[in-house]
């Protein structure tokens, strides 16, 4: 059995205002042509979010483009804008979501020697692209306004011990999200620790681990782990989630993700976001016959973070719909910004950062203190680990 270094309190502690230190409020740097940042500026944050409200009015009768007989079509029409979304940015908004890796990198029109299928979900994902940067266009004005109160809703400190999970989990949740960085060995030593404290905290209570990592062809509740199972990516969590008496259910489609996300098709013609969010439908279709058989379950989410992040575009926790929900997101430093654009104004005191970095088993942790910000911040909980490489 997996060995733990600590006592696990059995008792739910709700954490306490006095949890860490406040973020810092970041500035962005000028980049092209005198970038200014408008953050403390009222009136220049009314005149840009003015200015780029005129803008967004094109967008709304944009002509769809043209259809070829041959492409599977979704409601009679392919949804695809042929307008340049960039043109409706501010040069700001423009800088960080372009070099945000939360937006494909897409080539401009489809290769002419695309098939109808690849010609259909090239567009149709360039569609969701752009819809989502007018959508974080948007979010990035309110966070401007509002930077005051969405820093203070966050506390953040250095965890120089092993982390009880039951302080912040509520006692009453019945969906537990749990969003990592691929590729980090010891995000699933904390993905263990934690399976192991619930376990404590209800020993009789069903508890149920969905995840990404297995074929939806997959359910672990009795009789050993296969061999195949065991040596595949997360093995070691399957194997000690059995030994827990978790049943675990796998809920990649495989054909879905070859279609959808296979590397060489996403060279060819990018679809990764929509992508992503097209397997969380495909999940929760897979999920839900669980979920009504078992009501009264805790069911865990094992996942990577682009699929369990409030703030993405169709995510878990908004297509699931349970209230009695946690997100926990682990991370290695440098990555929140590069995927949420909130992170650019947010960021972590010069004192804490260097006494994180002092020790490779200390831990950063990052609290919402209400679920107010979510969808911007897109975690209740985040743990940043130190990158092994």
């Amino acid at each position: 059995m997996y060995k733990f270094l600590f006592g696990v309190l059995i008792a739910a502690v709700c954490f306490q205002p006095s949890f860490g230190q406040p973020v810092i409020k970041k500035t962005l740097p000028a980049v092209k042509k005198g970038l200014q940042n408008t953050l403390g500026n009222t009136q220049a944050v009314r005149a840009q979010s003015a200015f780029q409200n005129a803008r967004n009015k094109p967008l709304r009768a944009a002509p769809k483009a043209p259809v070829h007989p041959s492409v599977p079509v979704v409601g009679g029409a392919l949804p695809a804008y042929s307008l340049d979304i960039n043109s409706l940015l501010s040069e700001e908004d423009r800088f960080i979501i372009n070099n945000s890796a939360y937006f494909d990198k897409m080539p401009p029109a489809p290769r002419a020697d695309m098939t109808a299928k690849e010609k259909y979900l090239h567009m149709r994902n360039k569609r969701v692209n752009a819809l989502e940067k007018l959508v974080w266009a948007k979010r990035l004005d309110f966070v401007r306004k509002n930077i005051d109160p969405i820093a203070d809703n966050l506390r953040i400190k250095v965890q120089r011990e092993a982390i009880n999970y039951l302080n912040y989990i509520p006692q009453d949740v019945r969906f537990l999200y749990l969003g990592e960085n691929h590729f980090v060995p010891s995000i699933k030593e904390e993905v263990m620790d934690i399976l192991y404290q619930l376990r404590t905290r209800w020993p009789q209570r069903k508890i149920i681990l969905f995840t990404e990592f297995l074929a939806d062809t997959v359910y672990i509740a009795n009789g050993p782990v296969p061999g195949e199972v065991s040596r595949s990516y997360g093995g070691v969590v399957w194997e000690y989630a059995h030994e827990l008496g978790i049943p675990v259910v796998g809920v990649e489609n495989a054909p879905l993700w070859n279609d959808l996300n296979n590397p060489n098709n996403a060279e060819r013609f990018g679809v990764y976001m929509d992508a992503t969010a097209r397997r969380n439908e495909r999940w929760v279709q897979h999920m839900r016959p669980f979920m009504e058989k078992e009501p009264d379950a805790l069911f865990v989410v094992y996942a990577g973070g682009a699929h369990t992040d409030a703030s993405f575009t169709r995510n878990l926790p908004a297509l699931v719909g349970e209230k009695k929900s946690y997100i926990i997101s682990f991370d290695v430093p440098g990555t929140k910004a590069a995927y949420n654009p909130v992170f650019n104004y947010i960021g972590v005191p010069e004192e804490l950062e260097q006494e994180f970095l002092k020790n490779k088993n200390y831990k950063l942790l990052t609290l919402t203190q209400n679920g107010k910000y979510k969808k911007l911040i897109g975690f209740d909980l985040s743990v940043t680990v130190h990158n092994p490489q």
